[in-house]
């Protein structure tokens, strides 16, 4: 008979080795995810907070993640063209209406975003 000891332990040890197979998943798909030739990002609209974003938009924008995720959502009005500022509301709208977290890819064009030198 086992005693409750061990059980406890191999319970413990199980969780542990399916968080590191799950961390290594999530850090395999996260490179993935950097390396995509599109810019990615997670925002939290009640909380006017940029979650995360990928390489795509920092290395498109020359912005650090660091930056971008101390700007939050007004990182949006800093690198949108004067003559779109009206699609930022319209689509936070729409998105506010449905989600609190949403998540978009950014439009680089002619005059939709700037990147950090304007």
């Amino acid at each position: 008979m086992q005693d409750m000891g061990t059980e406890s332990r191999d319970s413990h040890d199980a969780l542990l080795s399916e968080n590191a197979q799950l961390r290594s998943r999530l850090e395999h798909l996260e490179a993935i995810i950097d390396k995509v030739p599109a810019m990615l990002y997670t925002s939290n609209n009640s909380k006017k907070a940029v979650n995360w974003c990928n390489e795509g938009l920092t290395e498109t924008l020359g912005y650090s993640r660091e930056e971008v995720l101390t700007l939050g959502t007004a990182f949006f009005r800093q690198v949108t063209h004067p003559d779109d500022m009206s699609i930022l509301a319209i689509s936070q709208q729409k998105f506010s209406e449905k989600k609190a977290m949403f998540g978009a890819l950014c439009a680089y064009g002619e005059k939709t975003i700037r990147n950090g030198s304007g």
